[in-house]
């Protein structure tokens, strides 16, 4: 038997449950879980709410995705050691033993469909009912049931569990806005000589971005990064070229703020980590001709702006979710050589989720949150 936490009603604490430890599937294998990351996506299922808009009535992930059940076991940053191996074939997947220490590409899809064959699993229409931490179970557990071993990736000695179990999710997502922003950056370079990468929140995801950015963006690129918080400024100042405090209202104040310490109106690129309609609003209102602006935070909500902005602009817009297996990869090459570390991390055990969400709900982390395991 083993131990995990439950999501059995929304909104309620997560209850500890005991469950019969898995037998591996035919092509896949089961991990005995050493970290798992909580994720703010985690309060959106904690809750069954993903804020919409304000108009709708409903804003329930199950009414988002009916496919989606309840009771779930929660977490999709898992990393652990291999317990026990499938015996069937499984093409494409490295050669695993009992033991191996690993990561786990968890958004997996249904694996049944044109998409999920063709190595789209995020295109998958049955993805979040089937992912595991959302539909299938998931970190907040002692063991988890990987359904095929093309999903788990060795890691080197080098790295640490609980910076690896952050791969399939905060630094997967955060490694592929900043290589979309990648071509706008390296333009604006060859023809101006400069360019800014504006990073939209300096939480857990923005202190990733701004590692990778360093790692894989030109040196000449100048990042800023603006947050609502002091605090978190402070703690990425010395590792970026500049910080603007930002206030929640709607007003138009940020366009001075931010000339006041770039010299400029405008930047080539910005990833917004928040997602809320005042992050989205600023993020166009910046943005330069032939800018690429990557939107990942899932706060919700509807916003405005000017739409010949887009056409007038000449601006790229991309919805980041996670990455593809082939991007968790090459972050992992990135973090086993010393490129890029994990941002500041604190624990809890399994008996300390709640308390853990909590906190979380209110934006009471610096980092992120990871549950440790024996």
């Amino acid at each position: 038997m083993y131990k995990c936490l439950e999501v059995q009603v929304p909104t309620e604490p997560l209850k500890l449950v005991e469950k019969p430890i898995p037998v591996p599937p035919s092509k896949g294998l089961v991990i005995k879980t050493e970290s798992c990351g909580m994720c703010h996506t985690d309060i959106a299922i904690a809750d069954n709410y993903m804020k919409l808009a304000d108009g709708f009535e409903d804003n329930t992930l199950t009414q988002y995705d009916p496919d989606f059940k309840y009771p779930v076991v929660m977490g999709h940053e898992v990393a652990g050691t291999v317990y026990s191996i499938g015996d069937g074939d499984c093409l494409g997947s490295e050669e695993l033993e009992v033991g191996d220490r690993v990561a786990v590409y968890t958004f997996q899809g249904c694996q049944n469909c044109k998409l999920c064959n063709t190595g789209n699993h995020l295109m998958c229409d049955r993805r979040q009912c089937n992912d595991l931490g959302q539909g299938g179970d998931g970190g907040y557990a002692e063991y988890v049931s990987i359904p095929n071993r093309k999903f788990v990736f060795k890691l080197p000695d080098s790295i640490t569990m609980d910076t690896a179990c952050l791969f399939s999710c905060s630094a997967l997502t955060a490694y592929n806005a900043v290589t979309k922003t990648k071509p706008a950056i390296e333009n604006a370079l060859n023809i101006f000589g400069s360019a800014t990468l504006l990073i939209i929140g300096a939480g857990g995801l923005g202190q990733w971005a701004i590692q990778i950015a360093r790692a894989v963006l030109p040196t000449e690129t100048k990042i800023l990064v603006a947050d609502i918080s002091a605090d978190r400024l402070a703690a990425v100042q010395e590792s970026v070229d500049m910080t603007v405090e930002w206030s929640t209202d709607d007003d138009m104040s940020f366009m001075t703020k931010v000339k006041e310490v770039t010299g400029s109106e405008f930047v080539e690129a910005s990833i917004d980590f928040v997602g809320n309609p005042v992050s989205m609003k600023r993020a166009m209102w910046l943005g330069n001709k032939g800018s690429t602006h990557c939107i990942v935070g899932l706060l919700g909500g509807a916003t405005t702006f000017p739409v010949p902005f887009i056409p007038c602009k000449v601006m790229d817009i991309h919805g980041i979710y996670l990455g593809s297996t082939q991007q968790m990869q090459e972050v992992i090459k990135l973090a086993a050589t010393g490129k890029i570390v994990a941002p500041p991390m604190e624990y809890c055990r399994l008996e300390e989720v709640n308390d853990v969400l909590n906190r979380l709900r209110k934006g009471k982390i610096n980092g992120r949150a990871i549950i440790k395991f024996d």
